[in-house]
């Protein structure tokens, strides 16, 4: 079994313009099959990349009602 870094979710100012699944899967605290039902019913906008799933990091925060913090 390897190893994989740990992601954490701390402060949008950290988060990525753009990230995938499993990233957003963190912020949202939820498996990531409920963020891929999501995606696949529209109730969060995504977009795929091949077979993988991106999300804009502005569609992520309209989706949990969150603001940009204020640099």
């Amino acid at each position: 079994m390897s190893k994989t870094k740990a992601l954490a979710f701390y402060s949008w100012k950290e988060v990525p313009v753009v990230i995938n699944l499993a990233y957003a899967a963190v912020i949202l605290n939820a498996n990531p099959e409920v963020v891929r039902r999501y995606l696949s019913d529209g109730t969060l906008r995504g977009f795929k990349i091949g077979k993988e799933w991106r999300i804009n990091k502005s569609d992520l925060m309209d989706f949990v009602g969150a603001k940009e913090a204020s640099a």
